[in-house]
């Protein structure tokens, strides 16, 4: 029998049935279960003497029931093995489920065309390794994993995210420093917790990345948009208690943050008490040789630092994984230890030990290093065919790293990105508007993202765009 009827029949009941009408209780339960299709054709009924013990009643009461609905058609007695459910009966709310399952099991999904996807490339990931890591940490698991997680989450993998923290990009911490967090909705709500109050100044990047202003808002912050130009974030006007930033590489315009840009926030920091966060986000992804010294490196110079970092695994692991983390300065880690425990762990606890083997393994540095020779080799692919075929509409950009290059679009173009996003979604491309990705008005453009496709699925995207814009002429 299989899992789902098992648990099914544990919902029979017989305890107020009077003695003489058992047997047809029992059978009316069945009856129902059956065409509700929580006991699925063919699967077979406990045996008489099993479900009698399990019901308290007598091995008559049960034979009786399943005789009834073997003269229903509804259940078949095979000699020497046992009853067998034979059908479902034909109400009209059965027949609407089969319908409704035949439909599902015989349309074909429909999936949104991969080539401007800001993702990783799934078909690429190396699922073997992440079996093998799952399989020996759950052979023999840490059963104190299993009762509770100390606030910030699996001591293991914390020790792993500052080992990948150093090498990936140079940045010391220790274990207590790190925070895991299911991503950056959890790790925005955690330094809420920690450090701010609703009406509290925030100055953030304009152009941003939506979602995260909308957090922002919905955590009752008062936001202070800071113009991005050619050395990245501009300072704020006034004193903020936050400014969130993403010095590596500026989303959306993939601008790099100058040393003096960075040297400059930090000293803004100092002087008006502000906490500087740091999201590293696509860090993973980056095609320049050499990197700067991240806001963390630079502030570990100071005596109390200020700068918080932001990581997440979303786009080297898997997105639906939702696993980040946040490092904080020493002075902040009791502060943000009460938060995460008012909080709870959101992260999945029983993921974590499997992530701290995964980016452990040498492998796993082999993988991030092809993904990224991949991704380059895309990001060149794609900003050729904006050049070749888009170049009177667009302006691209090449990016020093991150999975999606934005275009600026020219004056020849007759659409506004919002019209061309809604006519792309119409041919299941999903090319987000550069427009929207401001606060207030902003430049009209796309964001095409490239990690996600072959070179053949972005040579076919690129035509649709391109075919699109002329029709507008």
């Amino acid at each position: 029998m299989a899992f789902n009827d098992a648990l099914a029949l544990l919902n029979l009941r017989l305890n107020d049935v009077a003695r003489g009408q058992r047997y047809l209780s029992l059978a009316k339960q069945l009856r129902q279960l059956i065409s509700e299709q929580r006991l699925a054709l063919d699967s077979r009924l406990p045996a008489t003497r099993k479900l009698a013990e399990q019901l308290g009643v007598s091995r008559t009461s049960v034979l009786n029931a399943y005789e009834v609905l073997v003269a229903e058609g509804l259940v078949r007695a095979r000699p020497g093995s046992g009853y067998y459910v034979a059908a479902v009966p034909t109400t009209a709310s059965s027949a609407q489920r089969q319908s409704a399952a035949s439909h599902v099991q015989t349309s074909p999904a429909k999936h949104a065309n991969p080539a401007f996807a800001s993702s990783g490339d799934l078909e690429q990931f190396p699922f073997a390794l992440w079996r093998r890591c799952l399989n020996r940490v759950w052979a023999k698991p840490d059963l104190t994993m299993l009762c509770e997680v100390p606030a910030g989450g699996y001591h293991p993998l914390k020790q792993a995210i500052c080992d990948y923290s150093l090498r990936l990009r140079g940045v010391q911490c220790r274990p207590e420093q790190v925070f895991v967090t299911a991503g950056s909705r959890d790790t925005l709500a955690l330094i809420y917790a920690a450090l701010l109050e609703r009406g509290n100044s925030v100055a953030l990047e304009n152009p941003c990345y939506p979602p995260l202003r909308q957090g922002l808002l919905a955590h009752g912050a008062n936001l202070h948009p800071c113009a991005v130009d050619a050395e990245g974030m501009q300072l704020a006007s006034e004193p903020c208690r936050l400014a969130w930033m993403t010095p590596a590489k500026q989303y959306p315009t993939s601008t790099l943050m100058s040393r003096e840009r960075r040297m400059a926030w930090l000293s803004y920091a100092r002087e008006h008490g502000t906490y500087l966060v740091e999201d590293d986000f696509d860090a993973e992804f980056i095609y320049r040789r050499s990197t700067p010294e991240t806001l963390w490196q630079l502030s570990q110079q100071m005596t109390d630092s200020s700068v918080l970092l932001a990581g997440s695994f979303s786009k080297v692991l898997f997105p639906s994984l939702r696993v980040g983390y946040l490092l904080v300065p020493e002075q902040l880690v009791e502060r943000f230890t009460a938060a995460q425990s008012r909080l709870g762990n959101l992260c999945s606890v029983p993921m974590q030990p499997v992530v701290a083997e995964f980016i452990a393994e040498p492998q796993f540095h082999s993988y991030l290093r092809r993904m990224r020779r991949l991704y380059q080799r895309r990001r060149d692919h794609l900003y050729q065919l904006i050049e070749s075929q888009l170049a009177e509409y667009f302006q691209p950009v090449l990016p020093d790293g991150g999975m999606v290059m934005p275009v600026y679009a020219k004056k020849r173009l007759r659409l506004s990105d919002s019209a061309l996003q809604a006519q792309l979604k119409e041919c299941g491309i999903h090319a987000p508007a550069l427009s929207k990705q401001f606060h207030g008005e902003g430049r009209q453009g796309l964001l095409l993202g490239y990690s996600a496709a072959s070179e053949a699925q972005l040579s076919e995207a690129v035509a649709k765009l391109a075919e699109l814009c002329r029709s507008a002429d």
